[in-house]
């Protein structure tokens, strides 16, 4: 083993993973036969999230060695990132058909599984890795997300506090907890464990975000469109596609059945589908507004406070406190207009709003991209 792929090593357990693979590219050189260098170099490329290279460096390895199990299971892992869920179903498939007994491979199914919503395949998958392997903190937070994602709450907190237990200081295990937390409304405790994880790992940019999230949920409004959106999850592609898209739908139909029903002189029932159609509108209107147009505002608050203030990416921090500081004055400036009778104050408040709006538009966008 050359020093250089040592050196590499040594940062890739250091997760410096850009300084890894310029070393590991040196390495590659010096050894181009070495399976070894070919998968941490993929799985460096997979932890920086750029799987597409990744994915290029793992095929690479299979060409050399068309059965080694670790270019399988990373090459599946690029793959799955990527979207390609038919490629990655069929390298961890060949990985574990290898191997059954290797429950790395079993776990890797289950995240994968995961991403294409199959949660019971999902389950079944990491309960095998954990019978392999009982000791594993890192299957016990996987058990644990999935079994949430499930609805079973109760084994879902059960199987995290067995992956803090066994190892106090794994990330994903304090996030997970924190996730918890945040469905049974114990926020503060939701907000610990996250802080935790990031004690644990401050580059960890899941945590940050998870915390970001909890942050939100101090805001009731919010949590209860966050509430929504966790229960839309729960189902398959399909039902919540009709969920987030219905609305509008709904309501052109409950207005096509009121005239005609008015027509047909079915007056109560005419109106009786108006209403189940106009509050069915109304209910998502709320939840766009909440759940996205807030976040500008939300994330403001949480960039002025001393404390949470590094949640916020640091090139966001000053768009989200001007839009905060946008929203207070056009509120603030258009209210007293209004009060007092006082056109050009309500006017000059009206830009500030319109501007805020922009900025919550483009958040908007931006998560929906994301």
């Amino acid at each position: 083993m050359s020093s250089t792929f040592q050196q590499a090593k040594v940062l890739y357990e250091l997760k410096r993973y850009d300084e890894a693979i310029k070393l590991l590219i040196k390495a590659h050189v010096e050894d181009p036969s070495n399976i070894e260098i070919y998968n941490l170099t993929a799985w460096s490329y997979y932890l920086t999230k750029r799987a597409a290279p990744g994915l290029k460096v793992a095929s690479g390895a299979l060409a050399i060695d068309p059965e080694n199990i670790s270019s399988l299971i990373v090459h599946s892992a690029c793959a799955s990132y990527l979207g390609h869920s038919k490629l990655a179903a069929k390298s961890i498939a060949s990985a574990i058909a290898l191997n059954p007994q290797y429950s790395f491979g079993h776990y890797h199914r289950a995240f994968q599984l995961i991403k294409v919503q199959k949660y019971h395949d999902a389950l079944k998958s990491i309960n095998m890795a954990i019978t392999l392997e009982p000791h594993n903190p890192g299957y016990f937070a996987l058990q644990s997300e999935i079994q949430q994602l499930l609805g079973k709450n109760s084994e879902a907190k059960t199987s995290v506090l067995n992956a803090l237990r066994l190892n106090p200081e794994i990330v994903h295990g304090h996030m997970q907890h924190g996730k918890i937390m945040r469905r049974e409304g114990e926020l503060n405790a939701s907000i610990e464990s996250l802080m935790e994880a990031l004690r644990n790992d401050p580059n960890d940019e899941d945590a940050r975000l998870e915390l970001l999230d909890t942050l939100r949920c101090k805001f009731r409004p919010y949590e209860w469109a966050h509430r929504l959106s966790y229960w839309a999850n729960k189902f398959s592609y399909w039902p919540r596609m009709l969920f987030w898209t219905s609305p509008i739908f709904v309501v052109a139909f409950g207005l096509f059945l009121y005239s005609e029903l008015f027509i047909a002189g079915q007056v109560s029932i005419a109106r009786a589908s108006l209403v189940v159609s106009l509050t069915y509108g109304a209910i998502f209107l709320c939840h766009l507004l909440l759940r996205q147009f807030s976040i500008p505002f939300l994330n403001g608050i949480v960039a002025f406070n001393p404390k949470t203030a590094f949640v916020i990416s640091k090139d966001m921090r000053l768009i989200v406190k001007v839009s905060l500081i946008l929203l207070v004055t056009g509120f603030i400036l258009t209210a007293l207009g209004l009060l007092t009778g006082l056109v050009l104050l309500s006017a000059t408040g009206i830009p500030f709003l319109i501007v805020y709006g922009g900025i919550a538009y483009v958040y908007f966008l931006f998560d929906r991209k994301e």
